[in-house]
């Protein structure tokens, strides 16, 4: 396989990669120090960790058009999610002046002679503007929760709003001057990194090498992605939901005027059904959504997080909700301890544990995630079972 350079995508001149070429260890560590020399280099990265060319481009457009002068804007699928970022960096931005927060939401222009098939699509999109220093804060936000907006949906969206498809269909009514708090949580988490500094795309120079790509662009999206049609997205995610819940097992022609219904006997798992299943754009996403479903079911209580978990879904525990009791180690003592907890009838909101623990869930207490597979697991899973029935109220 052939080298590529420091910041190129891979594959090398693909619009919508996912991952970058970071090719010495050197680049490495200089990528997660937020080093100037590669951070300036990077033309696209993964989706949470870096702002997307076609994500800035719309940005700007709307900071140009709506913002005031200084100010970026963080997009969102939705206008919940805008407001929550907004609210994020409400609670957990620096001493300084008091900052402008501002939302606006974009919709179907409904009264032109929209298309039937835009006008089934939830064409939407929102943006949470903010004061450019404060965009580290948005970007702890967008990287946490996957509730930041696809490359894909940016480009799409930008187009329609050229074209006076896309319209303002609400922003927050004023805006909010809000007296900051003090940062929270130790030192050793407020160093810049890459998480923080990573750049955004020069939205110029992205612009002028968008118009040469875009048909070659389309081109390879549609013969080498399997890009299905617009008209055929519900049916699409239909399929998905069927695949997970196990009652597709096979290929199915999305064409057809309906999808059949397969019988009960093929479904894998007892009284799952397709409406079981809920999509979500990214995994962290999911996690996510999982987490705030379980505190508006069960209330606003701390997690366990058993074992050494994916960084993000850490950072979620803690900075959503009340917070979250850390097993680092995920040790025979930890566990000890948890009973302890448990044995003085202190309520927890969920027992989160890596996958490599073991490949199983109980009841809704405990849900697994993916780590790095180098912690360490508790032996005896008759005391975890245990625990679960003891913590489960």
């Amino acid at each position: 396989m052939p080298s590529l350079d420091l910041g190129e995508s891979i594959p090398p001149d693909t619009a919508h990669a996912v991952s970058v070429s970071l090719p010495t260890w050197e680049s490495n560590i200089g990528y997660e120090e937020g080093a100037p020399w590669v951070i300036s280099r990077m033309t696209t990265g993964y989706p949470r960790f870096f702002i997307h060319k076609s994500i800035s481009q719309l940005g700007h457009a709307i900071t140009t058009t709506y913002g005031k002068h200084g100010q970026q804007a963080m997009l969102f699928s939705t206008p919940e999610a805008a407001k929550r970022c907004l609210d994020f960096m409400r609670e957990r931005a620096p001493i300084a002046p008091a900052i402008q927060l501002q939302s606006i939401s974009f919709g179907l222009n409904l009264s032109g002679n929209t298309s039937p098939v835009l006008s089934g699509l939830s064409s939407t999109i929102a943006a949470a503007l903010f004061p450019a220093d404060a965009f580290g804060l948005a970007k702890q936000y967008w990287q946490h929760t996957g509730d930041g907006v696809s490359s894909r949906r940016a480009e799409f969206c930008h187009d329609l709003l050229r074209a006076g498809i896309l319209v303002p269909i609400n922003s927050s009514d004023a805006i909010r001057e809000t007296a900051l708090k003090s940062s929270r949580g130790p030192k050793r988490y407020q160093r810049t990194n890459s998480v923080d500094e990573t750049a955004v795309p020069n939205v110029k120079v992205a612009s002028a090498a968008s118009n040469d790509t875009k048909e070659s662009s389309g081109f390879l999206e549609e013969r080498f992605g399997r890009n299905l049609d617009l008209t055929l997205a519900e049916k699409a995610k239909s399929a998905i939901r069927r695949r997970i819940a196990g009652s597709l097992v096979g290929e199915i022609d999305l064409t057809a005027e309906t999808v059949p219904e397969l019988p009960a006997s093929s479904v894998r798992i007892n009284n799952l059904r397709e409406s079981d299943i809920y999509l979500f754009p990214a995994g962290m996403n999911a996690i996510f959504n999982a987490h705030r479903a379980l505190m508006a079911a069960r209330g606003q209580l701390q997690s366990v997080n058993f074992g050494f978990p994916y960084v993000d879904t850490l950072k979620i525990l803690q900075k959503f909700g009340p917070g979250c009791i850390f097993y680092g180690h995920g040790s025979s003592s930890d566990l000890d301890e948890l009973e302890r907890r448990l044995q003085k009838e202190e309520r927890i909101l969920a027992l989160f544990f890596c996958r490599h623990c073991r490949q199983q869930s109980y009841q809704n207490i405990f849900w697994r995630f993916q780590c790095d597979g180098r912690e360490r697991c508790p032996k005896s899973w008759q005391q975890i079972l245990q625990l679960a029935e003891t913590g489960n109220g």
